[in-house]
């Protein structure tokens, strides 16, 4: 199995590279190989992101690290995750794409069979936007909002290359057109239904089997998981908070010491993640980043 991280920095600014996003980064993958040591795993990054990362000495926790390059005008700054979408249209085998602030503590090799997995359905129903948006009826392919769910892609699994091909290239074309369509009107809203919700739609719509990693559903509006639970889960939120942490909107708590995600904390939370991992020597990944790495 190809387990794959893509870390691009959209905005061209320094501060993207701070100690808390790169130790939770180098977190994700030590406990990716930590539970599953015989996947491949690869890195995506472009030019500026690999230059810092290079006197942090942490390529060799790949197996390939490759430069990203692709040419669509597409405003980057609202539509970062772009660059996961463009991998995702050159997949020739199954995958699973893990992001940045995604932590595992568990195997998962018995579920990654012929279903797509995804982490988590979510009901965005108080701020997506709606079937009737004047610039998404203008694009080529219409999202056809088919049914009323996002899909959460901070991990995705998709076992058949043909399917993730044809679904990136769509992404990245709309994220294309609506650049162009919007200008300064355009907002991540349009990143999420191109992405996420169009997934959804076409899992629902192609009748393609997919699976999610937590069973409730989490509530944009509220922020937070509802009791309500889907019928495609493997497992409830009790259990997916012991197998799996997806940090998502959580990290702007890290960064404002939040009681219950205090700095401190977290830092040294991850480090022991990364400890556990055995693949480096924590002394020496402190050292590095304070060195290298001024931002908080």
């Amino acid at each position: 199995m190809k387990a794959i991280w893509v870390y691009e920095n959209t905005k061209g600014v320094d501060s993207f590279y701070s100690r808390f996003n790169i130790t939770l980064f180098v977190a994700s993958v030590c406990l990716w190989k930590k539970y599953h040591p015989n996947h491949k795993t690869e890195l995506y990054l472009d030019e500026q992101t690999y230059d810092k990362f290079v006197p942090l000495d942490i390529f060799y926790l790949w197996d390939k690290v490759k430069l990203l390059r692709y040419k669509e005008k597409i405003d980057r700054n609202l539509f970062w995750s772009s660059c996961k979408s463009k991998i995702i249209s050159q997949a020739k085998e199954p995958f699973v794409m893990v992001d940045h602030d995604f932590l595992i503590f568990k195997n998962i090799d018995e579920h990654l069979d012929n279903s797509v997995i995804y982490t988590y359905d979510e009901d965005m129903s108080s701020w997506y936007i709606n079937p009737w948006d004047e610039y998404n009826k203008k694009i080529t392919n219409p999202i056809e909002f088919y049914q009323a769910q996002a899909a959460n892609v901070s991990l995705l699994y998709i076992p058949d290359p043909a399917f993730a091909q044809r679904y990136g290239e769509r992404v990245i074309q709309n994220h294309i057109e609506f650049t162009e369509l919007l200008g300064d009107n355009l907002h991540t809203g349009y990143m999420t239904i191109s992405e996420q919700f169009m997934l959804k739609d076409w899992l629902v719509k192609e009748n393609i089997k997919h699976r999610t990693l937590c069973k409730n559903i989490f509530s944009c509006k509220y922020n937070e998981y509802s009791p309500k639970l889907n019928e495609i889960g493997i497992w409830d939120l009790a259990e997916s908070k012991k197998n799996y942490f997806h940090y998502g909107v959580n990290k702007m708590k890290v960064l404002d010491n939040k009681p219950e995600f205090r700095y401190d904390a977290t830092i040294n939370y991850l480090y022991r993640c990364i400890n556990a991992s055995k693949l480096i020597i924590i002394d020496y990944l402190d050292n590095k980043l304070q060195k290298h790495i001024p931002n908080r």
